[in-house]
């Protein structure tokens, strides 16, 4: 990594030559006058060694003073020695019934007999909260193994408790249970509300407790009471079924006709809402493909612009000058601030053709009219930051030859590649510490120390993202032109994540982006995901997603190759693009600019923005700087990437309930538990026997209790009403296992006790990495130095 990446604070060097200049000019300048020659080269001669020692020993002076205070340090591997203990944690839920208790006594009484052994509990009765368990019941640098199936459904996540545990030393380990019967379930899974008079997809599912011991089971499917399947199904092979949905509720079930562990699962209902096809206003000429394709689904109404768009559950403006939209501005933003949609849709009147340039109507939209200027070669700027703690050099999974830190270095390296020479690029990394290892200069001429940097980082030391980021940030505040953060770590932060997210929003308030990229398997995604949201990018990547940066930081292109027509997603967290695959190009566009509050969906190959996103007031408008099918648009519109369009319509629109009399948003619910749901409403629901507030215009909540499992009939809609999720998934969670691993504890097998007391004997003798400051000795022979010349300068 170089000889400065071995000191806390390398800066002080430049102090040094700075100060080793000074004394050399010093040293060397006469400041007696004489009034001949002579005299003076006599006095110089004279002075001549006494000089020569003075610069020596000066510099060597300062030599040792700024390596002290620059805190050069080392890492030393330190072995920490505890009493050899273990906490067993035993979940006491309702569907540990399904496993053998002998077993788990079995273990417990040989744990006891090997070591120190507390045992506890937590959550009886019908509802498993792992999260909390763990949180109560975990000590710092506590072994702990819990007894439970993994299957969380209440209270705290499990993945955040455990890296709080971790960060507190403690390791949590589990027990491999086995299920001493058999027991299968059955579930339903399908969209709530679908358009009348299209076809809706459903996925029905049976799964096994135990998958390794499965037969087939005799399943019945009913639709409106309909039988429209009965039949003997394979376990875990899911069964999709299509239906064209008409106006009004209907009910689906699913029903396994078997006697198992837990009666509860063997059934599973559902309900679909056919709602009437929401109201489009579409403004624009004459009748083409777009249109058309949206016209298959809602209802598209063709006309100009009305000064009430409130009937009208979304807009459509497709290829409108500024100037024949900005008298209705009033209009247009009253209906947005109101909660509606509109999507505005380019062509050769739009937009930069359009004059919307600094128009009323740009002021609604998420983007600027226009091409973006010229970047000139040192306006954007690049902070590399990566994880370099001790969980990255944890296994990349388990059975990888490969470490998470190996993986994040390549990442890393890969996109060094990616970004072109003008760009500035910095390196810093962070543990329970942020670190700046290079600051910002052009990659023309740092590319290769980067990589040689990157290459060499050790990793040791807690979790603490607003770390790395807050260097990050301080070396971008004064920096001019496009700046940009780039995290890549696995998200498994184990200190406060309050202050990443704080400094995250500085990032975004300060117009600066924060990029996420995770590294693959045991990554954190939903923290990374939500801290890219928080700092301005709203952009997430996954390892094989990287290339896309490319684009985000190359010039707009001027779209002269055959790749920069192909549309690329940048954005995969969205509702819009989420599963999203896209195959299609683009002949044409409009230019446009993404304001700092957009989203950046969809963009060609060389950087021209093509679907952006954003909010005005209570609304939602997007803009698809393309045509509507009548020249550029091309197989955008085609059936095989349609699903773009209709998705985006679908977000302008949100809920149309508002556009309807009565309506009772479709949820699932749970016997004997409280529901709350929402009631859209001209007037206020007559009923008097569940209790009802008014939480928005014509909108309430009601709670609601069902005391059975079934289909419910609730003022005149319907309800699926199923077990408890205590009941719904089974057997041991494979996933949960995961997450043991990922946070660095282990997955013991019951058939084996002593193992796990060797293991915790083991791990009672720990080691880690402790830096060690080498400050003293330097200071020791600066004082030296410092002696010795006032020794010699002593009269004799």
């Amino acid at each position: 990594m170089g000889l400065l990446s071995s000191f806390q604070y390398p800066a002080v060097f430049p102090l040094f030559l700075l100060l080793a200049i000074v004394t050399f000019w010093f040293v060397r300048k006469t400041l007696v006058r004489f009034n001949d020659p002579k005299s003076e080269e006599s006095h110089l001669q004279k002075v001549k060694p006494l000089r020569r020692r003075i610069l020596w020993t000066r510099l060597l002076l300062y030599l040792f003073l700024s390596i002290a205070f620059a805190s050069p340090f080392i890492f030393q591997q330190r072995e920490v020695v505890s009493d050899p203990k273990i906490t067993i944690l035993i979940d006491n839920s309702s569907s540990m019934d399904l496993f053998d208790r002998s077993d788990i006594n079995r273990v417990i009484s040989a744990l006891k007999k090997g070591l120190p052994t507390q045992v506890l509990s937590f959550s009886p009765g019908e509802g498993t909260a792992i999260g909390d368990g763990i949180l109560a019941n975990s000590k710092q640098q506590e072994q702990v193994l819990i007894i439970t199936d993994g299957r969380n459904t209440e209270g705290k996540a499990v993945d955040e408790i455990l890296r709080f545990t971790s960060s507190l030393n403690s390791t949590v380990s589990a027990l491999e249970l086995v299920p001493r019967d058999q027991d299968y379930s059955v579930i339903i899974k399908g969209p709530p509300e679908v358009i009348t008079g299209t076809d809706a997809g459903f996925s029905v599912v049976v799964e096994a407790a135990d998958p390794d011991h499965v037969s087939p089971v005799p399943l019945t499917i009913t639709f409106d009471g309909e039988t429209i399947l009965s039949k003997e199904v394979v376990p875990d092979k899911p069964i999709t079924l299509k239906r064209r949905i008409t106006e009004g509720y209907h009910a689906i079930s699913a029903v396994i006709s078997l006697k198992d562990h837990f009666p509860e699962n063997n059934a599973f209902y559902w309900v679909v809402a056919g709602i009437p096809p929401p109201r489009l206003l579409y403004v624009g000429s004459g009748n083409p493909p777009l249109r058309r394709l949206l016209g298959q689904v809602y209802n598209v109404e063709r006309g100009s612009l009305p000064a009430d768009l409130s009937a009208f559950d979304g807009v459509l403006i497709a290829n409108r000058e500024a100037s024949s939209l900005d008298p209705y501005f009033d209009s247009l933003s009253g209906y947005l601030n109101d909660g509606g949609g509109i999507l505005f849709i380019g062509g050769d009147r739009s937009f930069d053709f359009g004059g919307y340039r600094d128009s009323l109507t740009e002021t609604m939209l998420p983007v600027f009219s226009g091409k973006a200027k010229k970047k000139s070669k040192e306006d954007t700027n690049v902070v590399l930051v990566l994880d370099v703690s001790q969980s990255s050099g944890r296994k990349f999974k388990s059975g990888s030859v490969y470490t998470r830190g190996a993986v994040q270095k390549a990442i890393a390296i890969e996109i060094l590649n990616t970004l072109g020479d003008d760009v500035s690029v910095s390196l810093v990394t962070f543990n329970n510490e942020g670190k700046l290892i290079r600051p910002l200069r052009r990659l023309a001429s740092s590319r290769d120390q980067l990589r040689a940097d990157i290459t060499s980082l050790p990793f040791s030391g807690a979790t603490q993202i607003s770390a790395g980021l807050e260097v990050a940030y301080d070396q971008l505040i004064s920096a001019k032109g496009s700046n940009n953060i780039i995290l890549i770590s696995d998200g498994r932060e184990n200190r406060n994540t309050e202050y990443a997210f704080e400094i995250a929003n500085d990032i975004k308030d300060d117009g600066m982006k924060l990029y996420t990229v995770g590294i693959g398997e045991g990554t954190n995604s939903r923290i990374l995901r939500s801290l890219a949201a928080a700092g301005g990018s709203d952009s997430y990547f996954e390892p094989d997603e990287t290339q896309k940066l490319k684009i985000l930081f190359g010039p707009q292109g001027d779209f002269k190759e055959e790749s920069d027509k192909q549309l690329v997603i940048l954005n995969t967290d969205h509702f819009i693009t989420r599963g999203l695959q896209l195959k299609a190009s683009v002949a044409g566009f409009n230019a446009v600019i993404p304001k700092s509050h957009a989203q950046l969906l969809v963009t060609t190959g060389s950087n021209n923005p093509i679907l952006t996103v954003g909010r005005y007031g209570l609304g939602r408008v997007a803009v698809l700087s393309t045509d509507e099918g009548m020249a550029w648009s091309g197989d955008l519109l085609g059936q095989e990437n349609s699903l773009l369009i209709s998705r985006t319509v679908n977000w302008i629109i949100g809920s149309n309930k508002r556009q309807q009399d009565f309506a009772l948003l479709i949820t699932q619910a749970q016997v004997k538990t409280p529901t709350n749901l929402l009631i859209y409403s001209k007037s206020r629901p007559g009923t008097d026997r569940y209790p009802l507030a008014k939480v928005g215009k014509d909108t309430y909540r009601l709670s609601y209790t069902p005391d059975a499992v079934g289909i419910k009939d609730l003022l005149g809609a319907k309800l699926g009403v199923n077990s408890k999720e205590e009941y719904r998934h089974t057997g041991m969670d494979e996933g949960f296992l995961k997450l043991i691993r990922d946070n660095g504890g282990e997955v013991f097998s019951s058939d084996d006790p002593n193992f796990i007391i060797e293991r915790v004997k083991s791990v009672a003798r720990s080691s880690f990495a402790q830096r060690i400051l080498l400050r003293w000795p330097f200071l020791a022979l600066a004082i030296i130095v410092f002696l010795v010349d006032i020794a010699l300068r002593r009269p004799r």
